[in-house]
């Protein structure tokens, strides 16, 4: 019988799965376009869970700005589990990155996106700003 061999994985695996954020995924991303309206991005980014909300400048106007997480990748972790006897199994892990989303105010239309490299490297001013301030945010938020 190796089912209640295998109950307590089970279990930490399903309690790991609760306590997470829902990423955005490729297809999710893919679908974003700018000057999109706040329910069409709300409705794209369904359920994903953004990490920091704030609001900052944005050029002549303000902004809300919310960092979540992208999925960019997967890997392959190792896991053992002994009871009594040990086992090795795979299991596959996202790979994410901090993705941006900047929406105009009041009405919410969708300014810019991407992870923070490619705002980063974008050659507009509140763009590189945006960037900035979330990684002081996320930087703050790690202490």
């Amino acid at each position: 019988m190796r089912f209640p061999l295998l109950a307590p994985l089970a279990l930490s695996l399903l309690l790991t799965a609760c306590a997470t954020t829902r990423p955005v995924n490729q297809a999710q991303l893919a679908a974003l376009s700018p000057q999109m309206t706040a329910a069409d991005v709300e409705r794209t980014l369904g359920g994903a869970t953004p990490l920091l909300s704030f609001e900052m400048p944005y050029g002549a106007q303000r902004a809300a700005v919310r960092q979540f997480n992208v999925v960019v990748g997967s890997r392959t972790e190792m896991m053992t589990v002994c009871t009594p006897n040990c086992m090795v199994i795979p299991t596959q892990v996202a790979v994410t990155a901090p993705l941006v989303v900047v929406q105009g105010l009041p009405e919410r239309r969708l300014l810019a996106w991407g992870t923070l490299e490619q705002l980063s490297k974008d050659a507009s001013p509140e763009q590189n700003a945006v960037a900035a301030e979330v990684r002081a945010r996320m930087a703050a938020a790690a202490k």
